[in-house]
């Protein structure tokens, strides 16, 4: 496994100095950046502190570090981009705060109506490894509930105010619902995001069935603030964040500093028990490059059981792949639905174990419905089956543009070249 400094040292002085505060915030005994690895020296003066600030910000972690900027840092940050900072994590201490008032308003309903819940990641996640439910990004709250609790529990929030986020038709809705794992809903007058899961986009089904019932076993009462919410905080927590974080490419850091705080600052470090539970979900690959990217960045014990020098092989090229794209200067996101989802194809189907994976990565991307289907082509019910047949024209359609434009420019490009009079030439 990796020697954190070898490969920290790859990355340029903003992303270093960024994962040092994020190996700070996650080791509690750590008092000095410089702690972090024995080669690891980054000269201040010729950081680029916006640069700093705005891949904090792009990372999700610029509440975790500031506490480490603020006692380590703050007199050689400016005094632009250190109140930018400042201001980001004030506006992500109100938003938890009102994210926790919604919480509360939800559970107290669920509890009262007897519909078992537990909330995944989140505010009872910042509790646990930061103390405050202030210091991690948490952009909504993720409820997961028993498929046969899922009506129920959908009842309960529109009588909140909640309603899909999507803005269907309730006969798009029934289509959507047949095709995914999860319901968005929104409260216009909060403006919080509520994501209301029965299942996960995990291959095979069974190991999605077997992830949320292990979420759902293995959840306790946890403290958000004054308050408690069913939440799971074990071993079982593990494989679901590097499955969720490998789906993403681990394009952002705070999923993998979760990762590292639970083993760091909350203690779950029985790596058997945590492998025996990826075992059941077919998550190896992914918590593997979970734990090569923890120890490559924050140091953390670099011990992978059961894995075969091959295998290993493989997660060290996936994650040399992530940190030659996950870090340096930030990139915008792939505007169209369509690019991104080709984007994530391409890591899927690097980061898939076997042949039967890769065929249901492939599957999945050709033959998924996504919102933009259903709201193009608002069918009738007894026509919903079209709507899987609707992503591989989309991408025949894309791929023909595509090349249809790169033709008519070729054409343009030699039309415009000059004629050169053979006469005029020189001898």
């Amino acid at each position: 496994m990796p020697q954190v400094s070898s490969y920290i040292r790859t990355l340029d002085s903003e992303d270093q100095l960024l994962v040092a505060c994020c190996a700070a915030a996650v080791r509690p005994e750590q008092t000095d950046l410089a702690d972090v690895g024995p080669d690891i020296d980054i000269d201040l003066d010729t950081v680029d502190w916006r640069g700093f600030v705005t891949r904090a910000r792009w990372h999700g972690v610029h509440g975790t570090i500031y506490p480490v900027v603020a006692a380590q840092l703050r007199p050689a940050i400016p005094e632009e981009p250190w109140n930018w900072l400042r201001r980001l994590s004030n506006g992500q201490a109100r938003h938890n705060l009102a994210v926790a008032e919604t919480l509360a308003d939800v559970a107290e309903v669920f509890d009262r109506e007897g519909v078992g819940y537990t909330v995944i990641k989140g505010l009872p996640l910042a509790q646990k490894l930061y103390g405050t439910i202030t210091a991690r990004r948490c952009r909504d709250i993720d409820l997961l509930v028993r498929p046969a609790d899922f009506e129920r529990a959908r009842a309960l929030l529109e009588g909140l105010g909640y309603a899909s986020k999507h803005g269907f038709t309730a006969a798009q809705d029934r289509v959507w619902l047949r095709h995914a794992a999860d319901l968005p809903m929104v409260n216009a007058d909060r403006r919080v995001l509520v994501e209301l899961h029965h299942l996960f986009e995990m291959r095979p089904a069974a190991a999605a069935r077997q992830c949320v019932a292990d979420l759902l076993a293995c959840s306790r009462p946890s403290s958000v603030a004054r308050f408690e919410v069913p939440a799971p905080l074990g071993p079982e927590l593990i494989p679901y964040l590097a499955w969720h974080g490998s789906k993403h490419a681990w394009f952002r850091l705070f999923w993998l500093l979760d990762i590292a705080a639970l083993e760091l600052r909350a203690g779950i470090d029985d790596r058997e028990a945590i492998w025996d539970a990826a075992v059941r979900l077919r998550q190896e690959r992914a918590l593997a490059l979970a734990w090569w990217l923890s120890a490559a960045l924050f140091g953390v014990p670099g011990v992978a059981p059961h894995v075969s020098a091959a295998e290993a092989r493989q997660v060290e090229w996936l994650g040399r792949e992530v940190l030659a794209n996950a870090f340096g200067p930030v990139q915008p996101l792939a505007p169209h639905t369509l690019a991104r989802r080709t984007r994530a194809l391409r890591w899927e189907w690097s980061a898939s174990r076997g042949g039967a994976q890769k065929l249901a990565v492939v599957r999945d991307y050709l033959l998924s419905v996504q919102p933009d289907d259903i709201r193009a082509l608002p069918l009738p019910r007894s026509l919903h089956w079209f709507y899987p047949v609707l992503r591989p024209v989309r991408v025949a359609w894309r791929l023909g543009i595509g090349l249809a434009r790169a033709a008519i420019v070729g054409l343009r490009g030699r039309r415009q070249d000059p004629v050169v009079d053979p006469a005029a030439r020189e001898p």
